[in-house]
């Protein structure tokens, strides 16, 4: 049995897509926690035992948001290449398909007037 791949290139750029969409989730997340990660926890009693804990927390939150939103664009950028390469690879066979065939010399139409 012979194995076939097929891949089809819109498929893949309609991936990268939902990606970037995920990388745009997470930058909305990064800026909500940017926008909101300041405690302002003097003069506020038992909240001062947490304050360096919280700051703590939002660094390493944003850390990891900064990580995915690397990766997610990353990985956009790559599925648009992969689309790109397989569109390109999918002419170029058919070129060399048609390059094979014999030319048929056809006759010129004729019109009338």
């Amino acid at each position: 049995m012979k194995m076939v791949l097929r891949v089809n290139p819109s498929k893949i750029e309609e991936f990268g897509k939902l990606i970037h969409r995920a990388e745009d989730d997470v930058q909305s997340i990064n800026s909500y926690l940017l926008s909101n990660d300041n405690v302002h926890w003097y003069d506020h009693g038992l909240i001062t035992k947490f304050a360096w804990s919280h700051k703590v927390v939002v660094e390493t939150v944003g850390n990891t948001l900064f990580m995915y939103i690397s990766s997610l664009d990353q990985s956009a950028v790559g599925l648009r290449k992969t689309a790109t390469y397989y569109r390109k690879a999918e002419r170029d066979a058919a070129a060399r398909v048609d390059a094979l065939q014999p030319v048929v010399k056809r006759p010129a139409p004729h019109f009338k007037d």
